[in-house]
């Protein structure tokens, strides 16, 4: 069963619309879809004309970002009575 709260769906939420807006600016204004699989395959083959750099930079950001905020933030983040859970704890569910 999935148990839902609010924090989970406004985070869905946000995660989806910035991902949304990404890709369409992506599109607009460079005329490039957006996607993991095509970004992997210029990175691999070392395609200098197909935008190595800006992908790589993208791959690495992706990556890297995660592990930055939890090694400074640590699973949680908390001001006051805001609370949110970037990552989950691995604590088995009893």
């Amino acid at each position: 069963m999935v148990y839902w709260n609010n924090q989970d769906v406004i985070g869905a939420l946000i995660g989806g619309a910035l991902i949304a807006i990404s890709s369409t600016l992506n599109l607009l204004m460079f005329g490039r879809i957006t996607g993991l699989s095509g970004a992997f395959n210029s990175i691999v083959r070392y395609d200098k004309e197909g935008g190595f750099d800006w992908k790589m930079c993208f791959m690495t950001g992706l990556i890297t970002v995660p592990a930055a905020l939890n090694q400074v933030f640590g699973n949680v983040i908390q001001s006051g009575s805001f609370k949110f859970i970037l990552f989950d704890d691995n604590e088995p569910i009893n």
